[in-house]
């Protein structure tokens, strides 16, 4: 990996962390949901700073390219995300259900309690 690339690659990474640190703080994302963009830069920090460690892993899952290992390694993160992601609007909709059946409930009872 040549060291502009190297370079290049550390500042994208150094802007998504903080990018993503602001995010935070304005509470646009929770923190817990952040873990998991946080340990991808984490990931590929490693990678760019020791591509030994990229090399080895890539021969391990039996791939020739270190840059196609990256690009599995980024889709693959991605669909974690949005598998995540998928999770936690499931759960909302069935709190925004329960909700609404709760207010229901309530409505009716002092629609009840109005005419008596």
């Amino acid at each position: 990996m040549s060291l502009n690339l190297k370079i290049l690659s550390l500042v994208f990474v150094l802007v998504m962390t903080v990018g993503i640190l602001l995010i935070v703080r304005k509470g646009k994302m929770s923190l817990k949901y952040s873990i998991v963009w946080y340990a991808c830069l984490f990931v590929l920090t490693l990678f760019i700073l020791f591509p030994d460690v990229l090399v080895w892993v890539t021969k391990i899952f039996g791939i020739q390219v270190s840059s196609n290992f990256v690009l599995v390694f980024l889709i693959a993160t991605l669909f974690i995300i949005c598998i995540s992601l998928t999770i936690i609007v499931s759960d909302q909709n069935e709190k925004i259900r329960d909700l609404i059946q709760e207010i229901s409930i309530l409505k009716n009872n002092d629609d009840f309690l109005k005419k008596q």
